[in-house]
């Protein structure tokens, strides 16, 4: 399950033998190009001409989830951080997520959460 966008409850999901748990997403910086090399997605009729591939997380609620014996992490927060960098900038770190009474069950062992954001500061002012 991808996450990506703002204001979502994500509540009593049971997720099992799946490549991925729940993945919270970096969001796509769009309002201007900060790597030189910035490609962005176009969508006319939008206020910037441009739209983001995912958009920042923020306001999640994830509460009650069941996850069993999943591949990879069952959860992964900031995936996709400078996914496909330059060309795509996927800089907005989550914010405000509430996860709270989730289980992860790991029967052949494994790391159930992963922080994939290696660097603690976006590439912006």
């Amino acid at each position: 399950m991808r996450i990506a966008g703002q204001h979502h409850l994500v509540q009593n999901n049971y997720i099992s033998n799946c490549d991925h748990g729940i993945d919270i997403l970096c969001g796509n910086y769009i309002t201007e190009d900060i790597t030189g090399k910035y490609e962005p997605q176009t969508q006319e009729g939008t206020p910037l001409g441009r739209v983001p591939t995912y958009g920042k997380v923020k306001d999640l609620r994830l509460i009650g989830n069941i996850l069993v014996a999943n591949k990879t992490s069952d959860l992964e927060i900031g995936r996709y951080y400078k996914r496909l960098w330059p060309a795509d900038q996927m800089v907005l770190i989550p914010e405000e997520c509430h996860i709270d009474d989730n289980r992860f069950v790991r029967p052949r062992g494994g790391v159930s959460i992963i922080g994939t954001i290696p660097e603690t500061s976006q590439p912006l002012d």
